[in-house]
Parts: structure tokens; sequence; C-alpha cells
């Protein structure tokens, strides 16, 4: 009995030995099943396509359209290349895509605003006046139309990176800062400098009134210091209160930054 107990376990112990060799090699002989592909979402238009995070996106199918190139001939227009325009939340935020050669080739004044943009971004730190704009036809808007810049800085997005603000337009005249006018605004360009990005977003804040009115002194000042200080008060309270804005800088931040076009 002593013998048999004594001989015994090598053997069990090479038995398991071998079973665990033999269990090892044939999960080794077995077929790797090739992981997943990881799901993308996309809106896509005109050959272009707009990925995004799904979880900062409610529209599933959102209304898109193909913008066909102009001459600048209409009233209230520009000169711009065909481009792509993806309408977001509603109508509360918008998001173009224009080819940024076919920009230069359409317009004349592009290649230098397009300069002077990308040194924008590239040192945001020597912001000065204005940011410069390129208009598309459904929003004629230059950097001159901007009646101040609050919350002004650089923001990546997945291929790219640009500049955002928050501003009032006026275009032929000095429009009121309230939350009928209020906009996000955000313009860059893709790695390759393939594309322009612009995206616009409606804004709500809780210290500016639903509707307003430029004061009388205000508006028949012809002091361009009286002017800069009028609306640079307005770019001073924005700041200040930036959890007063709806919906929240982080929260479009976040969802401009999830974007990527090609």
């Amino acid at each position: 009995m002593k013998i048999v107990k004594f001989m015994g376990k090598p053997v069990i112990l090479n038995f398991l030995y071998f079973f665990l060799i033999a269990i090892f090699v044939f999960s080794a002989c077995q077929p790797v099943e090739p992981a997943a592909a990881e799901e993308e979402f996309f809106f896509e238009q005109g050959g272009i396509k707009l990925h995004y995070d799904p979880q900062l996106v409610i529209d599933v199918q959102p209304p898109s359209e193909s913008v066909p190139a102009s001459g600048g001939d209409e009233a209230y227009s520009a000169p711009h290349p065909e481009f792509v325009h993806f309408d977001l939340y509603m109508e509360q935020a918008q998001v173009y895509v224009a080819p940024v050669e076919g920009y230069k080739d359409a317009a004349d004044f592009a290649p230098g605003v397009i300069a002077d943009l990308q040194a924008l971004i590239d040192t945001p730190e020597n912001f000065n006046e204005c940011v410069p704009e390129l208009p598309l036809k459904q929003f004629f808007h230059t950097c001159d139309h901007q009646q101040f810049n609050a919350s002004l800085g650089k923001l990546d997005f997945q291929n790219g990176s640009g500049i955002r603000f928050v501003t009032v337009y006026a275009v032929q005249d000095m429009a009121p800062v309230d939350n009928d006018h209020l906009l996000y605004v955000f313009q860059g360009f893709t790695n390759d400098g393939k594309y322009y990005l612009k995206a616009l977003v409606r804004m709500l804040h809780a210290q500016l009134p639903d509707t307003g009115e430029i004061p009388a002194d205000i508006y028949s000042s012809t002091d361009p210091a009286v002017l800069e200080d009028y609306f640079g008060g307005f770019e001073r309270v924005l700041e200040a209160d930036e959890a007063g804005f709806a919906p929240k800088l982080k929260w479009i931040d976040a969802f401009l930054g999830s974007l990527r076009v090609e």
C-alpha cells in the first residue's frame, strides 16, 4: 500500500500535466474570431461625411442639403463654392462644410481670410478686434458684422481645430444684444487643410432679455469708443457668468470636439 501511494502521485501529476498541455494546444489551434468593427455614426451629404458621437446628437437623420456654388450676384450674398449644410437640433444648430481650395477659387478675398483665420487658430492670444470669417450664402456675415466676441478660444475637433466665440451680428445696422440674436460661432479647418467647418448654435443667457433694444444715445452715437464700450460691457457680462448660457458652452464644445469631417 505504501508503494502504491508513493508511485500513484507522480502518475496523477503526469496525467494532469499532459491534460493541461492538450487543452492549451487545442485552444491555440482554434481560429481566432476577428474583433467586431466599432460602429461608426455619421451624417452624409454631397459626398461629405460628418462623423459624430451618438451620445451628443439627438437627430438621427437631420435635414441636410448641398448648396450650389454662387458668384455672389444676389443681394446680401458673397461668392462661395458648393458646400454642405446640416441642420441639427430642430434648427437650433447649423453645421456647414466647404472645400478650402474651392473657396479660394470662388472668391478673391478667400485666401487672405483663410490665412488670417488659420493664424488666429494657431495663436488665439493674438486676437484683435474681430474673428476673420468666410461668408456663406445662407450666413452672410463677416468679421465686421461681429458686435463683440465673448468667450473666444481655440477648440479642437477629431481631425482639425478652430476658434469659437459668442456674438451678436449686425449686418446693415446695430442689433440688440438679446436672446433672440445671441449665437455661438465656430470656424475651423481639417488638419489636412481640405475642409472649412463652420457651426452656429442659437444661445440664451440668463442675464439677457428675450427681446432687447439699442438705447437712443448709443444708436445715435458716432463715437467708436462709445460703441466699443457699450458692446464690450455685454462681452464682460457674458464672460463673467458662463454658467448662465443655455445650452452650456462645455456641451457645445464637446459636441463639436466629437466631429470628424471626411
